[in-house]
């Protein structure tokens, strides 16, 4: 017997120097509340006349739960519509975590929206900056940029709290500095949706992001979220929910606000590429897996100065990596850069040592060797030690290497 996920009612709440649209929801015999934290300045956009935003915030986590959706309030036609006839059949039949869900609300059709602002994330990342740049100063003016958005809704941990929220804060900071020089307002949200999923938002983070902006459906006619992948990797059946965003948005979006998947029409060699024509990217750029600051040594951040070094680059980024360093161990750097784009990964890298190649021949068949005899034994003896080794032997280990 399915579980039901029912959204009784949706308000607005005023908080100290915030608005709060907060829904209370029963899942089966559990009250919660689901909420949404926005600037007091947006009050006036934030929408409680539809369920739109909590639907589509908690889709995700409903179809993996097997819960139908139930509510009184109304949902917009259109989003209504995308998700009974194509979200919900389709991600049920292609992905196996996803079990087909009943969504039973009124509808309505009327369109909502009384600003027409557009707007856009802000994390700082390649995808991001290359989404804001490529909507500034645009010819086709009812889509160009006049918002940029930061919001706390699963990437800064998927245990919520006050862990996430100093995280998001400490992220904001450098979100804050690029509205400023690119004199775009900023909105800051914040929700507890990592409380009631509590789990990692790699299935869902899409349609949590959505839900957010939805909110504000009353401000935002159009906002852009920016694509992972350029479009060839589109793939309904990963378990990332961003490899198949162009659905995702297609059927997210609703009568007041359309969504965009940017960047489906570049890699992410060509989206470094072109952000490197733009100052504002120099000392803000934060692409690291560990932290708010770039390490210089995980996988993403050796992917970006791989690219910068193959685009000659790297100096102008002297604001958000220790260049130095990477030059001080360039040879070893590079090879263990060709290592990570021997696997799976092999097409973030191949624009890389393309030009690499090309440039240098002689050093891109070492680096190749390097990768292939010394790293790559190296690591697969690294993960084997890690799994039979118990984890206090593991970091004693890790400190005598260092």
């Amino acid at each position: 017997m399915k579980g039901q996920m029912y959204i009784e009612a949706i308000k607005k709440q005023e908080l100290k120097s915030k608005m709060r649209l907060v829904a209370s929801i029963k899942i089966d015999d559990n009250d919660k509340e689901c909420w949404f934290d926005y600037p007091s300045e947006y009050g006036e956009y934030i929408c409680t006349e539809r369920v739109d935003a909590f639907v589509v915030a908690l889709i995700p986590f409903a179809m993996r739960k097997g819960l139908d959706i139930k509510s009184i309030i109304p949902i917009s036609e259109k989003l209504s519509y995308q998700l009974h006839n194509y979200y919900i059949p389709i991600l049920s039949k292609y992905q196996e975590t996803f079990k087909q869900i009943d969504l039973t609300c009124p509808c309505s059709s009327e369109n909502l929206n009384t600003k027409g602002a557009v707007g856009t994330g802000i994390s700082c990342g390649i995808d991001s900056f290359y989404s804001v740049l490529k909507h500034i100063g645009i010819k086709e003016k009812d889509y160009e940029l006049t918002h940029l958005v930061t919001m706390n809704v699963g990437s800064f941990g998927y245990q919520g709290g006050d862990f996430s929220y100093r995280w998001f804060q400490e992220e904001a900071k450098k979100a804050r500095k690029v509205s400023e020089e690119l004199n775009l307002p900023l909105i800051e949200i914040n929700s507890n949706l990592m409380e009631i999923y509590q789990e990692n938002h790699g299935f869902s983070g899409t349609f949590r992001m959505a839900g957010a902006i939805l909110g504000l459906q009353k401000l935002f006619s159009k906002y852009y979220i920016s694509a992972g992948f350029d479009i060839k990797d589109f793939d309904i059946t990963s378990e990332e929910n961003d490899d198949y965003d162009l659905f995702n948005l297609l059927v997210g979006s609703n009568e007041s606000t359309t969504f965009y998947s940017t960047g489906l029409e570049a890699t992410r060699f060509e989206r470094t590429k072109f952000i490197t024509q733009y100052p504002v990217t120099f000392d803000k750029l934060t692409v690291c897996m560990c932290g708010n600051d770039n390490c210089g040594k995980c996988e993403k951040c050796m992917r970006t100065l791989g690219a910068l070094y193959a685009l000659n680059s790297l100096d102008k980024y002297r604001g958000s990596f220790d260049i130095d360093q990477f030059k001080k161990h360039e040879f070893m750097n590079l090879a263990r850069i060709r290592y990570y784009g021997i696997g799976y990964m092999r097409p973030l890298y191949k624009e890389i040592y393309s030009i690499l190649k090309i440039e240098q021949p002689g050093k891109y068949s070492l680096y190749t060797f390097m990768a292939i005899f010394i790293i790559y034994p190296i690591e697969k003896i690294k993960k084997l030690v890690k799994r039979i080794l118990p984890d206090s032997v593991v970091k004693k280990l890790k400190k005598i290497g260092k």
